[in-house]
């Protein structure tokens, strides 16, 4: 996911150059990297302990499929 959110930084600071009102809704892993954007920050955080729990194996998509449910209950 890293590598996705990488662009969405530049993304964000073009559009509040441009006056837009920015809010990002963002992992705590993340939230660092926008401090300086200008964007407002809205920090949450998913128990990752659920990852340990599953399969070995189990596949990346899998993973972000989890992540997803995770947000839409938030």
């Amino acid at each position: 996911m890293h590598g996705h959110f990488t662009g969405d930084v530049e993304i964000i600071k073009l559009l509040v150059s441009l006056g837009y009102n920015v809010i990002c809704y963002v992992l705590d892993t993340f939230a660092e990297r926008l401090k300086n954007t200008g964007a407002k920050i809205e920090v949450y955080n998913i128990d990752r302990s659920d990852f340990d729990k599953l399969p070995p194996g189990i596949s990346k998509i899998a993973i972000n499929s989890l992540i997803i449910t995770r947000l839409h209950d938030i």
